[in-house]
């Protein structure tokens, strides 16, 4: 176990703090953010939000890979799971717990750990992990819960969801395939322990899942699709993510509880392989957080409201070259926006943008 060692984010942190103007008069606020100790490699990747706008993620230094977590005052605080290991956090609650894996020999297979708010950490295994992937936990949510994934000796995925108490309880999707790189795909945990993501059935083909707190599951598939992605669910059990056409250009979601269905473009997407938009994160209210990526393979972020209005975002700094530019990765329930750009020497930086 390890405790970090706080920072605190001013100058040396690289903060900037700009006005973007909306339509309405209001001025949300941007704030960007480097760990000071990021060093070599791609930079600062946040990819966690909580409720009350802690972040988490991790950054490099000489080309190896440490966990952070940003307070909501901007206290920076850096830690590792152990000496020697590779860590990267992915998930935090409002208390400041955070979750995440590590890889402890730098072998490629990946072990879960938990950090407590006081940094104390609990390292864990889903029964039956094996293979390259190992446990991959994503997110925590307030109630203590954890989701991920992680294989099997065959290099399969399954679900799994870990209960503030340490109890593991692993799922397949039904219908998911079992051979290298097919099975169950959690991608997003809601308040109240629902978990969705998609399964890779044994053709290959994904397809949408929704599994309540008490293991039952929804499957659906997004009309005329290629693949149907949920990356986002929120308390009301709304369903967000992407999927891709006849032509595997990407197109976002809305799927409501009583199973209707909403598709939408953010303004410059592109329409080739690759190339749309991605729904990445929903909140209570039923705004949505993502990025398209355009014609030139470059990425913008964007806000949607529940009514659907769209505010494209592009941070200052951020680069215009291919795979470069700006995306967001999470909202909360404030309305805070989380999301990190990439610049024009390729190296990530964390934002954080107000309401």
């Amino acid at each position: 176990m390890t405790r970090g060692t706080q920072l605190r984010t001013g100058a040396a942190a690289l903060c900037l703090i700009l006005a973007l103007a909306q339509p309405a008069g209001a001025k949300p606020v941007i704030v960007t953010f480097d760990v000071p100790d990021a060093k070599g490699g791609i930079g600062t990747f946040p990819l966690g939000l909580s409720e009350n706008g802690g972040v988490a993620g991790y950054f490099f230094r000489n080309q190896n890979s440490h966990g952070f977590v940003r307070a909501p005052d901007g206290t920076i605080t850096t830690f590792d799971v152990a000496r020697k290991t590779q860590t990267f956090p992915y998930g935090i609650n409002s208390a400041g717990a955070v979750t995440g894996y590590y890889d402890a020999d730098n072998d490629g297979i990946i072990h879960g750990f938990v950090r407590a708010p006081d940094g104390t950490i609990a390292t864990f295994d889903a029964p039956g992990a094996a293979g390259g992937f190992g446990t991959e936990p994503i997110l925590i949510d307030d109630r203590g819960t954890v989701a991920g994934y992680f294989s099997d000796s065959q290099e399969a995925l399954h679900g799994f969801v870990r209960t503030s108490d340490g109890t593991i309880t692993t799922f397949d999707a039904p219908g998911a395939g079992t051979s290298n790189h097919q099975g169950t795909f959690p991608s997003n945990l809601s308040p109240k322990d629902a978990v969705t993501g998609y399964m890779t059935d044994a053709d290959n083909e994904q397809h949408g899942f929704l599994r309540d707190k008490h293991g039952r599951f929804t499957m659906f598939d997004i009309a005329d699709s290629t693949s149907t992605l949920p990356q986002c669910i929120n308390v009301k059990k709304t369903v967000c993510g992407t999927y891709a056409d006849q032509h595997f250009a990407d197109h976002a979601f809305i799927r409501t509880p009583d199973g209707g269905v909403t598709t939408f473009d953010a303004p410059g997407a592109g329409s080739g392989i690759g190339e749309g938009t991605v729904a990445y994160s929903l909140n209570r209210s039923g705004a949505i957080g993502g990025y398209i990526i355009d014609d030139n393979a470059v990425y913008h972020g964007f806000v949607r409201t529940p009514g659907g209005r769209i505010t494209m975002i592009d941070i200052p700094g951020a680069g215009s070259a291919s795979t470069q530019g700006t995306f967001i990765q999470a909202i909360n329930d404030a309305g805070e926006a989380m999301g990190a750009y990439i610049d024009g020497d390729y190296v990530l930086h964390g934002f954080v943008r107000t309401k």
